[in-house]
């Protein structure tokens, strides 16, 4: 009997971003691979700015394959101009923003345990986060990067890791952290990594 091999939906072969080294990994469907950030890497915004640059817009025969991605970032106010006259909320957000009729979206609003009609304006770095999660969960890519560094506090990282491992399905995730992030253990990564110099040597685990 043959086994049917399941292809990855991101294959990363390793590279290196400045003087920082970024170890080879793959994800499959339903997977959630972290990728973090040490004391020693973290330091340096460039490097976060140029590794989802690098998810974000892969290049032909470089260290990343993958079908298509998207990069989860933190919801931020729409700047047309006939948002002047009405004040944006929560709601409002989500339907410009994906696909999804004010009804679903709010439902799906009231399920991350936001409320709809909250004005954007009021909406701090948790619900902004988890809005850009719901709505990156609204598009056809088959990989979600995401992260919670300087956005949430541990009730929105709580909130924005349910949302991930409760929705994902046949996706795969990459959790992009730092060394302040919080550890919830009910939340199994697949595998965790860590961006390194390259004095030092990438750890890789397999988590268990």
């Amino acid at each position: 009997m043959t086994t049917k091999t399941i292809r990855p939906l991101l294959s990363c072969d390793g590279f290196r971003i400045g003087a920082f080294a970024v170890p080879e990994f793959t994800v499959h469907p339903g997977e959630v691979a972290q990728l973090a950030f040490n004391e020693n890497t973290f330091e340096s915004g460039d490097v976060f700015d140029e590794l989802l640059e690098k998810f974000q817009a892969p290049t032909p025969g470089g260290p990343i394959s993958s079908k298509s991605v998207v990069v989860a970032r933190p919801a931020m106010p729409l700047r047309q101009w006939r948002t002047m006259f009405r004040s944006q909320t929560l709601l409002y957000w989500l339907s410009k923003n994906t696909e999804l009729s004010q009804q679903e979206a709010g439902r799906q609003i009231s399920a991350a345990g936001l409320k709809p009609d909250m004005p954007f304006a009021h909406a701090a770095g948790n619900p902004r986060t988890a809005l850009g999660i719901l709505a990156a969960l609204n598009t056809p890519a088959d990989t979600i990067v995401f992260w919670t560094s300087g956005m949430c506090d541990p009730t929105g990282v709580q909130r924005v890791l349910s949302l991930i491992f409760g929705q994902l399905n046949k996706r795969a995730a990459i959790y992009v952290t730092s060394p302040v992030d919080w550890n919830w253990p009910e939340f199994k990564f697949t595998s965790s990594l860590t961006i390194a110099r390259w004095s030092e040597e990438p750890n890789t685990r397999v988590a268990g």
